[in-house]
């Protein structure tokens, strides 16, 4: 019996030793680790809210990451979805079927996450995991908590901006006319899909385009406490 008990202790001591520690971490654009923590996000009804204000770091070895969607709680009638690399997963699927690969060192932006309120306010919250299959131990958290609130669009000011030059070629510059901090600048096809989405900071974008396919796009420009600013611009 003494030996057998020596045995089971040496294997869980084994086992610990040879636990790997979390190497995934959540940083959001001015610095702040977000890991395993919240955010809140206060948003108009009707009105197709983005959330891409997320770094995935990987403070170890190369890994292939994955993220999941839990815990989601909203009002009737709320979509949700979320894009991760360069695929963007439809309101049902809760897990990311592809892996983004993150070398050590490195972190990956590409995360966006998406809540579409209809008409009515309410809480909602949404909580995503980036995992590492495989590796159970790896992993890290952020949950969303956020308010639909039924404030008019029409109570807030109104935006302008430059958009030059217009047709681009290469590139072309946004600004915005009011003394925003930062804000958040997206393109998208006639269709409504988006084809990129950043957030800069100052009053100033600067967009490559060289990527894209010669046509019409649709800029879309939002700036806390101002209505969301839409115009077109197109690409030569």
């Amino acid at each position: 019996m003494k030996k057998l008990y020596s045995i089971f202790i040496f294997s869980l001591s084994g086992l610990a030793i040879y636990a790997q520690p979390a190497t995934l971490k959540l940083v959001n654009y001015a610095g702040q680790d977000v890991s395993n923590g919240t955010v809140t996000r206060f948003i108009f009804p009707s009105e197709l809210h983005h959330y891409t204000d997320l770094k995935v770091v990987n403070t170890g070895n190369d890994a292939e990451v994955m993220v999941k969607r839990e815990n989601v709680t909203m009002p009737a009638g709320y979509v949700n979805y979320f894009c991760w690399g360069t695929n963007c997963y439809p309101p049902s699927t809760d897990v990311s079927t592809t892996p983004e690969f993150i070398p050590g060192g490195q972190q990956n932006f590409s995360f966006i996450g998406y809540i579409q309120p209809d008409t009515t306010g309410g809480n909602w919250s949404i909580t995503y995991t980036f995992f590492e299959p495989g590796n159970a131990s790896n992993k890290v958290s952020v949950t969303l908590n956020g308010y639909t609130y039924m404030a008019s669009l029409q109570e807030l000011p109104s935006l302008s901006a430059r958009v030059y030059p217009n047709p681009a070629r290469e590139r072309f510059f946004l600004d915005v006319g009011v003394a925003a901090e930062n804000f958040r600048l997206s393109l998208t096809d006639l269709t409504g899909r988006v084809i990129l989405s950043q957030r800069v900071s100052g009053n100033q974008a600067s967009v490559d385009v060289r990527a894209l396919r010669k046509g019409l796009y649709l800029y879309h420009v939002d700036v806390p406490g101002y209505r969301r600013l839409s115009g077109k611009v197109w690409i030569e």
